[in-house]
């Protein structure tokens, strides 16, 4: 039951507040590339490019629909531990 209830709350909370979650993920981002221009060193192999080519994907509609995979994955779990 006490996976069920993250499940839900994890969800609710990627179907309620998706654009901090983006806002946030973007800020990472900018300020991990920012530091790398700056002359800190790279955690991995062409981590600059990557940060540079590839955009962010993650989109709030997106993590509107995990956040509402999320809950159905509750509820079904919850209803699981009730059979």
């Amino acid at each position: 039951m006490l996976y069920a209830v993250l499940y839900i709350i994890i969800g609710l909370f990627l179907l309620i507040w998706p654009h901090q979650i983006v806002a946030r993920i973007r800020r990472h981002r900018a300020a991990r590339l920012r530091k790398i221009q700056n002359g800190e060193p790279e955690t991995f192999f062409e981590e600059r490019r990557s940060l540079e080519v590839y955009p962010v994907t993650t989109s709030p509609v997106l993590l509107r629909l995990v956040g509402l995979g999320w809950i159905i994955l509750g509820l079904f779990h919850a209803a699981g531990d009730h059979l």
